[in-house]
């Protein structure tokens, strides 16, 4: 199957700094286009905590994430 498709940004890689990056273009509205070759929601032991930066970072994207 061959799908073509058009974005202004792709990000490789549905971790934290690939989801962070694609959640503060969207805030500033520039559209990107997330790929990971992983199957989601999957089940990830390192998925289960952030780090007190990581708590920053999403504070700074919106306060209402880490709710």
């Amino acid at each position: 199957m061959h799908i073509t498709t058009e974005t202004d940004i792709l990000i490789i890689g549905a971790g934290p700094a690939g989801a962070s990056a694609a959640l503060f273009l969207a805030k500033k509205g520039i559209q990107s286009l997330v790929v990971d070759k992983a199957k989601f929601p999957r089940d990830k032991i390192c998925g289960d905590a952030l780090s007190g930066k990581a708590i920053k970072v999403l504070n700074k994207l919106d306060k209402g994430y880490v709710e």
